[in-house]
């Protein structure tokens, strides 16, 4: 997902797509009995705030994941989201949506979920499996698409963010894009015709997935796309430009800044 960042405009203009590198030696540790020792320190901390957010989930009435089985970093960040008024909806249109509720990530977790994974001692990443679509890690970005898109099938969110790993496209910039579409479409700025025959409607997770098929093959309106939303952008014309909210060509990702001071 660093794609989308500096790392990826220096790759991308290499067109490189990844570095594979095999070690052939082992790390050296100079104390292994204290890092071993500092790591049970950190793990017990996490799990005494992991506690501490389920009694709160207990006394809110909030659902949540029993510990020690957690996907906590999605759920509780979902949650916190929602509470502090940062799940934004849209196209940056506000914060309500009469589905929200439909999108929230614990009852897709008990669902979807077989495992917990991560890079760290919380684990805070579901390995998700959906039937006809595959296996496949889901963090949290793609928890929060469908409320950029008014999206309530989450399983299209999963495909969505499996296909941008097989890809190898980052998924927390492409949601945006989406969503900017769809908005122009809904004020008759662009029409299917713009979008290679597929309507650019709210809720519909096949535009969403028609999008990524389209900027990974640089196919139709993906190639202007590919080379980024500010290209497509110049050559839909000035009202689609001017709807398009950015910083040098870089979009917002999934939360809510407006409300944020300092």
């Amino acid at each position: 997902y660093r794609s989308g960042t500096a790392l990826g405009a220096v790759w991308g203009s290499k067109n490189l797509k990844a570095v594979v590198v095999r070690g052939t030696k082992g790390v050296k540790v100079h104390d292994a009995e204290k890092i071993l020792e500092l790591n049970k320190q950190m793990i017990s901390v996490l799990e005494e705030k992991l506690k501490d957010y389920i009694e709160w989930c207990k006394a809110n009435g909030r659902e949540y994941l029993p510990y020690p089985k957690y996907a906590l970093g999605v759920d509780a960040v979902d949650e916190y989201l929602v509470q502090q008024e940062k799940a934004f909806t849209g196209h940056f249109k506000g914060i309500e949506w009469a589905d929200l509720e439909k999108t929230r990530a614990v009852p897709y977790l008990k669902k979807r979920m077989v495992r917990q994974t991560g890079c760290c001692p919380l684990s805070c990443i579901g390995l998700m499996k959906v039937p006809g679509v595959g296996t496949s890690v889901m963090r949290c970005d793609p928890f929060w698409w469908p409320w950029q898109l008014y999206l309530t099938d989450l399983d299209k969110s999963f495909e969505a963010t499996r296909l941008c790993s097989d890809y190898g496209m980052d998924n927390q910039d492409i949601v945006t894009p989406v969503s900017w579409l769809m908005q122009l479409y809904e004020d008759g700025i662009i029409t299917e015709d713009d979008t290679d025959g597929v309507p650019m409607e709210w809720g519909s997770g096949d535009a969403l997935i028609h999008v990524i098929h389209s900027v990974a093959n640089r196919k139709g309106f993906g190639d202007a796309l590919a080379d980024g939303i500010l290209n497509l952008a110049k050559k839909l014309g000035p009202k689609a430009e001017a709807l398009l909210i950015h910083r040098r060509g870089i979009v917002p990702n999934s939360d809510e800044f407006r409300n944020q001071t300092g």
